[in-house]
């Protein structure tokens, strides 16, 4: 599972069945996978590269930092979860977004998948703090 603080930058339609959505990345935190799959593989283009994909050593938050702030990444949204309106993704807002990693999926490039299951919340300044000590106390063992 990827939780992560992000502006919605832009939305692309990829084919028929995926919506590509690029995020600039304010924090991103760090939580076991979840065992979920997705129902399909999204495309692949060749413009994307995963920001995901450095060593698992970092620390559980990466706040504060310049690179945090100037990061981008993509999320990806199945047809028919954008046909429903759920997850509904507004240009140039600030969301909370939770949802499931892609990469390991018949050898694709990662992003975060979101679905009806996902998590997509507007952000509020009361989440950094508490998604910071849930990430400490995930980190020490704790969940």
């Amino acid at each position: 599972m990827t939780v992560m603080h992000a502006v919605v930058v832009s939305r692309k339609s990829i084919g028929v069945e995926w919506f590509k959505y690029s995020l600039r990345v304010v924090t991103r935190y760090k939580f076991p996978s979840a065992s979920r799959q997705p129902r399909s593989s999204p495309p692949s283009t060749s413009s994307f590269s995963s920001p995901s994909s450095s060593s698992s050593s970092q620390p559980a938050a990466e706040a504060g930092s310049a690179a945090a702030h100037r990061r981008l990444d993509n999320a990806w949204t199945h047809a028919d979860d954008v046909a429903c309106g759920c997850p509904e993704l507004t240009l140039r807002a600030t969301y909370l977004l939770a949802g499931t990693t892609h990469g390991r999926h018949g050898g694709n490039r990662g992003g975060l998948v979101l679905g009806r299951d996902s998590v997509v919340m507007p952000w509020r300044s009361t989440f950094g703090r508490r998604l910071k000590r849930l990430a400490r106390y995930e980190q020490r063992g704790g969940c």
